[in-house]
């Protein structure tokens, strides 16, 4: 579980890179942009941010459900070895990762969806009325 959750992670990492990418060239336009042309940068600006937002709180969420199922091991290992009797723990931790990794896995289809939106209102603003 870790490996496959740490590849989430890595995909919404590389993810995340690219709004903060974008909002960094369109602040550079700001500056020569006037009246409408602003108004729609500042647009693009908000749910680049908005984005940037979903997916750290996604990777948080991916990052605890790896912290709890390092927990669940060490939790085994330390019922294994001193017969500690940890089994309850041991599903209220495997509940909390699979909680934190679905959590996660949402707000990763949320930006997403996101994402597509902002491509439709893009688009939308340049058709031929």
């Amino acid at each position: 579980m870790i490996s496959g959750v740490g590849l989430l992670v890595l995909s919404m990492t590389n993810r995340l890179g690219r709004p903060l990418d974008r909002i960094r060239a369109l602040t550079g336009e700001i500056s020569k942009a006037e009246g409408d042309q602003k108004k729609v940068l500042l647009e693009e600006i908000d749910i680049l941010y908005r984005r940037s937002r979903l997916l750290q709180a996604a990777v948080t969420f991916s990052v605890l459900s790896i912290f709890f199922v390092a927990t669940i091991i060490f939790s085994i290992f330390v019922t294994v070895m001193f017969g500690a009797g940890l089994e309850g723990l041991i599903v209220v931790q495997f509940s909390a990762s699979l909680i934190a990794l679905v959590v996660s896995l949402v707000l990763f289809v949320w930006d997403i969806q996101l994402g597509l939106n902002s491509i439709k209102i893009e688009i939308n603003r340049w058709k031929p009325s």
